[in-house]
């Protein structure tokens, strides 16, 4: 039987529809995986706890989302999210 990428890894957005050349590669600048690894190397050498950290960032990024009348959070929601918020844009500041 088949089963799609997205099924496979039990996601529900498409994941083939995903061409490979704006799927988000570590090094590059302005991803959602650099801002997630920059975020994650500046919380790991702060020994901060990295599920409340999550959990904040989510909650702020829903709250954007809310706010704006949209349904789901994208990457752009993430840095407005924190950049928004005075705690979290002061972690960041420092990386």
């Amino acid at each position: 039987k088949f089963q799609s990428r997205s099924s496979k890894v039990g996601l529900q957005f498409p994941v083939g529809r995903i061409p490979p050349s704006s799927a988000c590669r570590p090094g590059a600048p302005g991803t959602l995986a650099s801002l997630i690894d920059q975020l994650l190397t500046c919380l790991l050498s702060q020994y901060t706890s990295l599920p409340s950290f999550a959990t904040e960032t989510l909650k702020l990024a829903g709250n954007t989302v809310h706010e704006n009348k949209q349904h789901c959070i994208v990457a752009r929601h993430l840095p407005v999210a924190i950049g928004n918020d005075e705690e979290l844009g002061k972690l960041h500041c420092r990386c």
